[in-house]
C-alpha cells in the first residue's frame, strides 16, 4: 500500500469537481436567499443540508488525499461520492422555492444531476476494490456531470429570477382584499 491509490491528477480532479458541486450549490442557495423570501424553517433545513454536505466533502477529501490504498482512502472516496446525493433533494427544494409549479427544465436539470450521481456511484463501486483503480474516469465523469448540472441550475435560477424580478413568482396570484 505504498504510493498513491489514484494518480495525482485524478485525485485533484475528483476533489476539484466535488468542491465545484458544493460551491455551485451554495451559490444557488445564496441567489435564492437574496431574491426570494424563504420561510426561516426551510432556510435552516437547506443550510443544515448544505453544511452536512460540505463537512462530508472536507472529511472525505482529507481521508482520500492520504497516501496508499487503505480503508481510509476508500472511506474518503465514499465520503466524497455518497453524500453528494444530498445535492439532489436540495436542488429540488431550491427549485421549489423559486417556482410553484416546476418547469420541465428543472426536471431535466435534476435528472442530469441524478445521472451524474449514479455514474459517480458506479465509478466508486468499480474503483473501491481495485488498486490501481481502472475506472477512475467513471467517478470523474459522474462528478463532472453533477458539477455541470449544478452550474446550469445556478444559471437557470439566476436568469429566471432576474426575469421575474418585477413580477410575482409563477403561480402566485396577488390577492386583492375583498373590501
Amino acid at each position: 500500500s505504498l504510493g498513491s491509490w489514484f494518480l495525482l491528477v485524478e485525485s485533484a480532479i475528483i476533489i476539484a469537481l466535488l468542491f465545484l458541486v458544493v460551491v455551485f450549490c451554495s451559490a444557488q442557495l445564496s441567489v435564492i436567499a437574496l431574491k426570494y423570501e424563504i420561510v426561516p424553517q426551510k432556510k435552516m433545513s437547506i443550510i443544515v443540508a448544505g453544511f452536512i454536505f460540505a463537512v462530508a466533502a472536507v472529511v472525505g477529501t482529507v481521508l482520500f488525499g492520504q497516501e496508499g490504498y487503505t480503508a481510509r482512502n476508500q472511506a474518503g472516496l465514499g465520503l466524497i461520492i455518497i453524500p453528494a446525493v444530498i445535492s439532489i433533494p436540495l436542488q429540488y427544494v431550491m427549485f421549489g422555492t423559486v417556482f410553484d409549479s416546476l418547469p420541465q427544465a428543472t426536471f431535466v436539470l435534476i435528472g442530469l444531476e441524478v445521472l451524474g450521481y449514479v455514474i459517480a456511484v458506479v465509478g466508486f463501486a468499480l474503483c473501491v476494490s481495485a488498486c490501481p483503480p481502472l475506472h477512475g474516469s467513471v467517478v470523474i465523469a459522474g462528478l463532472a456531470i453533477m458539477a455541470i448540472a449544478n452550474l446550469l441550475s445556478l444559471a437557470y435560477v439566476f436568469i429566471m429570477g432576474s426575469r421575474m424580478k418585477d413580477h410575482p413568482r409563477p403561480g402566485k396570484a396577488v390577492e386583492e382584499p375583498l373590501n
